[in-house]
């Protein structure tokens, strides 16, 4: 991983290892938007912090709907997590979704995190990571923390 605050450094350093040292996975950051497209040509995989950093401030400020992980490109679907709420004591992952809407992958409960069933019942205060697509959080708001108004 080169995490540099230089591009250059960056690409070189995981060039490097991937080609002299073998190394089987590598990641650059990247902080100039203009040099992707070079990232890209030379098979590098990149973290565009300049991107992350715009998708934040965006969800945050313009589009609040859930707490932020990534959003895909050209696309509506955004991996992001909310919170189960009191009122969702027992709540299965089944009614949780949303058909092409609302797709759970992981519920993290303590220390442990679940990849769950259908039947998985959610309790108050889990952490649910889902793939969403924008504007369903009105159809499932009812079941999250309440949250505090900014």
């Amino acid at each position: 991983m080169a995490v540099t605050n230089s591009d250059n450094t960056n690409v070189m350093s995981v060039e490097l290892a991937k080609r002299v040292f073998g190394v089987p996975r590598t990641l650059a950051r990247l902080d100039e938007p203009g040099r992707a497209e070079s990232y890209r040509a030379l098979d590098i995989s990149y973290v565009a912090g300049a991107q992350l950093t715009a998708n934040v401030i965006f969800e945050r400020i313009v589009e609040e709907e859930f707490e932020y992980h990534l959003t895909f490109s050209g696309g509506d679907v955004e991996i992001v997590e909310m919170v189960i709420g009191p009122n969702s004591e027992g709540l299965t992952i089944e009614k949780l979704e949303v058909e092409n809407q609302l797709r759970v992958a992981a519920v993290r409960r303590g220390d442990t995190t679940h990849i769950p069933t259908d039947s998985f019942q959610l309790r108050e205060h889990d952490l649910v990571v889902a793939a969403a697509r924008l504007g369903v959080r009105d159809r499932v708001h009812r079941y999250l923390q309440p949250t505090e108004p900014s």
